[in-house]
């Protein structure tokens, strides 16, 4: 089992690739696939969990993402320990594989709202998945909430 944050390793050499002479003489360049901003959606995938199983009820599509991006949200300061691991799925939707359980700690930090953050989750999408979804295979004290993003 691994923590969420030996997870965090960025590989890649370059944000961008170009081509051409230079940018301002006709060259082109396009952002590498987990490489870039992250935009969170506005309302978690994930919402007020307490349980251990299988979330959301329909996958996440992370199509062509480079890395997919997991924040973690907990109601309160003394709620944490949840593990969890992905599952990937194949542009049919069929099963790809499971990733490693991770342990997503709460870190005692608030956010703007109120909330306890707990560790960043960054995998590489080294197997294209298309859509993804959350086992919490063992639940958290307390209760969590889960933002799947991708770059």
């Amino acid at each position: 089992m691994k923590r969420a944050k030996d997870s965090m390793v960025i590989r890649g050499d370059a944000a961008t690739y170009k081509a051409g002479h230079s940018i301002g003489e006709g060259g082109m360049e396009a952002t590498v696939p987990g490489m870039g901003p992250v935009t969170l959606p506005d309302d978690p995938q994930i919402d007020g969990v307490g349980s251990a199983g299988e979330f959301p009820s329909e996958p996440v599509n992370v199509e062509g993402a480079g890395r997919i991006i997991v924040k973690s949200l907990y109601d309160a300061s003394d709620s944490g320990g949840a593990e969890v691991r992905l599952k990937a799925f194949d542009y049919n939707g069929k099963l790809i594989g499971f990733t490693d359980v991770y342990v997503i700690e709460n870190l005692g930090l608030q956010d703007e709202s109120g909330n306890y953050v707990g560790d960043l989750l960054v995998l590489a999408n080294e197997m294209g998945a298309m859509s993804v979804s959350i086992q919490i295979t063992k639940a958290p004290t307390g209760n969590i909430s889960m933002y799947i993003s991708n770059v």
